[in-house]
């Protein structure tokens, strides 16, 4: 997602989708804003194995530590 505009535009839809339609959304990123402005658990997976999990600002500090 280059464009910031798209990527706004994108994240809003998938947040809209989400929200009005209970629509679960199940997210793969290694951008920590995308999961802070969407998620409201996010799971840090290391290896196949789960690291942490909690809520987006917890977890996304730790990305890269």
């Amino acid at each position: 997602m280059a464009c910031p505009r798209t990527k706004q535009a994108i994240l809003d839809s998938i947040k809209r989708i989400n929200k009005e339609l209970g629509v679960t959304v199940v997210l793969v990123s290694h951008l920590p804003e995308v999961h802070r402005y969407l998620a409201n658990r996010v799971i840090l997976l290391e290896d196949g194995k789960i690291k942490e999990e909690g809520c987006p600002k917890d977890v996304t500090d730790d990305f890269f530590r």
